[in-house]
């Protein structure tokens, strides 16, 4: 199994597409819509909310629901991808599973928080008129994941990303994982003037030895670039 780790808005998404382009098939992608498709979120929520969400992420989410990500997790998938987010979930994978690790970050802190916060108030938003209709279980870990971001402002997101990120690091290191970090802007090239960011082809590249993969990447850059 491959595993695409972070925290929310660090461009896990968009690794995931890139994965994508590059071969590797993902998991659940034949169970699940990913496009439009948020794991706090079942794919019951109306078509008006599912764009709302979608409108976050607009080339999709490649996340699998909630409620199933233990289904999936506790299995071997060789040589596919899953895009696990946060540090709780990474724990209860069988090490044995796992064959690489993909770690995404954001350099720009503030605004991986400010998307974050966003994305959350709407999260909330959508999960009250699910629990009103009957779609959603406000006693669920769904609903009680979503709760926590109610009273939370954007230094609360900023410090949750820094302990999450610290966390899921540490974790992979302490269990001699395989892992290579990557960063959001060093896809996008927007820091192409630092020594510490590399080209959009570059980053690929890496991705590819990293995995042990061939193979042209024209379609991989202009996903990336569109």
């Amino acid at each position: 199994m491959i595993v695409v780790s972070g925290m929310p808005r660090s461009g896990s998404s968009l690794m995931m597409q890139t994965l994508k382009h590059l071969g590797v098939p993902l998991i659940g992608e034949n169970d699940y819509a990913f496009e439009g498709n948020s794991y706090l979120h079942s794919q019951e929520v109306p078509a008006e909310d599912q764009e709302r969400i979608a409108s976050h992420n607009p080339w999709g989410y490649y996340e699998i629901p909630f409620e199933d990500h233990i289904d999936y997790i506790l299995n071997k998938h060789p040589g596919k991808a899953m895009k696990i987010l946060g540090p709780i979930l990474i724990t209860l994978i069988p090490i044995k599973n796992i064959e690489r690790v993909i770690l995404c970050e954001r350099g720009d802190k503030d605004a991986q928080a400010t998307s974050f916060e966003k994305l959350a108030k709407l999260d909330i938003e959508v999960m009250e008129k699910e629990i009103e209709a009957g779609r959603m279980d406000p006693l669920s870990m769904r609903a009680k994941s979503i709760e926590v971001y109610r009273t939370m402002n954007l230094e609360d997101y900023k410090r949750l990303i820094d302990f999450g990120h610290r966390s899921i690091q540490r974790w992979w290191q302490d269990h001699d994982i395989k892992f290579k970090t990557w960063f959001f802007e060093d896809m996008l090239e927007t820091c192409g003037s630092s020594i510490y960011y590399s080209s959009t082809e570059f980053s690929i590249r890496e991705i590819q030895r990293f995995l042990g993969l061939q193979g042209p990447i024209d379609k991989t850059i202009e996903n990336v670039r569109k």
